[in-house]
């Protein structure tokens, strides 16, 4: 655990970055997924800025409703708790590109870990990837 810290301590900041179509153009690999920010109209998820140009979809999901709670469950508490999925899936690109810079970090002054592994496999999901 104190190498941990340690390699927290002394490592170099990361420079910000926001998860916006300009740091994905930045990468070297393309994603594979519809470049973030994602935002919500209504019960549709779509990118920020759609561009037939850059990327080749409009609405990344839509569906009939915005989700339905148990028959018992508090309206207001099911509203809050859909609106917070919401958000959640929306912050999936930020997410990942966050993570990815994360991981990259910690690769130069960790060793192999639990942790690494774990986000390793998450990135890996995320785009599709077979470990």
């Amino acid at each position: 655990m104190s190498t941990l810290l340690e390699a927290l301590r002394t490592a170099q900041p990361l420079p910000a970055k926001a998860a916006t179509l300009a740091h994905y153009q930045a990468q070297a690999t393309p994603p594979r997924h519809t470049p973030g920010p994602w935002t919500w109209e209504g019960h549709s998820l779509k990118p920020a800025q759609p561009d037939p140009q850059r990327y080749a979809v409009h609405t990344i999901v839509t569906c009939s409703s915005g989700g339905y709670g148990f028959l018992a469950s508090d309206h207001k508490k099911t509203a809050a708790e859909l609106e917070a999925d919401r958000r959640l899936i929306a912050a999936a690109p930020d997410l990942l590109a966050a993570l990815q810079d994360l991981r990259n970090a910690c690769s130069v002054a960790l060793e192999r870990t639990a942790v690494l592994r774990a986000a390793d496999a998450a990135i890996a999901r995320a785009l599709g990837d077979k470990q």
